[in-house]
C-alpha cells in the first residue's frame, strides 16, 4: 500500500503505511529503503531520517551475490539523502556504487554528474556515458 501511495505521489499516506509496515517488520531492508526514499520526497523532506533508515537497510540486507544489484537501489537512496544534506562528495561515492551494477541508468548518471559538478569533481566521463546512452535510445525510437 505504501508503494501504491508513493506511486501516486501521496507521500504522507506512503509514510504512514511504510511506518506501519516497519513496526511489523523492523529489520526488513525493503521496507526500510522504501521508507527512506519516501522521506526524501514530498513537501517536507527529511534527509537525516532517510539516511539513518537506509543505513539500517544496508545493515540488514544479507551480503550475498544475489543481493548485489538490489543493493544498488539502496546506494541510490543513500546518494539522494546525502545530496539533500549537501554532502555532495559523499553522494558521488554512493552513486558510483549504484552505477556498478546499473551502468546504463540515466537517473543515476544524472545525479552523479550533478554531485560531481557541485563538489568540483571532474564529471566528463559520466557526461560522455550519459550522452551515449541517450543517443542510443534516440536511435532505437
Amino acid at each position: 500500500m505504501g508503494a501504491q501511495e508513493m506511486g501516486k505521489k501521496n507521500y504522507d499516506n506512503a509514510l504512514r503505511f511504510f511506518e506501519l509496515a516497519r513496526k511489523k517488520s523492523p529489520r526488513s531492508p525493503d521496507i526500510l529503503n522504501n521508507l527512506a526514499y519516501t522521506y526524501l520526497q514530498g513537501d517536507a523532506p527529511n534527509p537525516k531520517r532517510s539516511l539513518k533508515l537506509v543505513d539500517q537497510a544496508l545493515l540488514y540486507l544479507p551480503k550475498n551475490p544475489e543481493n548485489e544489484e538490489y543493493r544498488t537501489h539502496f546506494y541510490d537512496t543513500r546518494g539522494h539523502a546525502l545530496m539533500q544534506l549537501d554532502r555532495m562528495a559523499e553522494a558521488v561515492g554512493q552513486f558510483k556504487l549504484a552505477l556498478e551494477t546499473r551502468p546504463d541508468d540515466e537517473k543515476i548518471l544524472a545525479s552523479l554528474i550533478e554531485c560531481c559538478q557541485a563538489a568540483e569533481i571532474d564529471s566528463e566521463e559520466y557526461e560522455k556515458r550519459l550522452r551515449k546512452i541517450q543517443e542510443r535510445a534516440a536511435k532505437e525510437k
